[in-house]
């Protein structure tokens, strides 16, 4: 986002690795959190969260464009 000069509210979904185990989901939650609560509150809606991969299984390229077609079917 540095890079590209956006602002974190310019971000309105992120998909989640979603390892489906407590510990590794925890913490990428976590730093999901601490990166963008700060700019919900100057959000009109909430960031959507989602973690398609964890319910298709590790199917390697398969799930990125799931994710991704879950992403713009949301839009």
């Amino acid at each position: 986002l540095r890079d590209a000069d956006l602002p974190v509210t310019a971000v309105e979904a992120v998909e989640m690795h979603g390892f489906g185990m407590l510990k590794c989901d925890q913490a990428e939650y976590t730093a999901i959190r601490e990166t963008y609560a700060p700019a919900n509150l100057d959000r009109q809606q909430p960031l959507q969260l989602g973690a398609l991969r964890h319910q298709l299984g590790d199917l390697g390229g398969a799930s990125g464009m799931a994710a991704l077609i879950k992403a713009a079917r949301s839009a």
